[in-house]
């Protein structure tokens, strides 16, 4: 897991999705042999809740790393914060 992918906030959930997944991927591997093919199914879809949650973390960094950087170029222009403000809310 690359920290650098989620908010400072968020490393503590990212690692628990994490562990989830892999946890999942070892249940579906050893019910795949097993020919548990139900709980396979099971760990599958826990394992992509997990996922959509790691990337629905990740779009919000990027999100804020897009506003940071608008932030930046603003203030390089020289532009108020109550012009930049006014831009973000439309």
């Amino acid at each position: 897991m690359d920290v650098k992918s989620f908010l400072t906030e968020d490393y503590h959930a990212a690692f628990k999705e994490t562990t989830c997944i892999m946890d999942c991927i070892y249940v579906m591997r050893n019910e795949l042999v097993e020919g548990d093919f139900e709980r396979a199914i099971i760990a599958t879809e826990n394992a992509l809740r997990s996922f959509k949650e790691l990337r629905k973390m990740q779009l919000e960094k990027e999100k804020i790393n897009e506003l940071q950087l608008i932030l930046q170029e603003a203030e390089k222009s020289g532009m108020g914060i109550v012009v930049i403000q006014g831009l973000l809310n439309g």
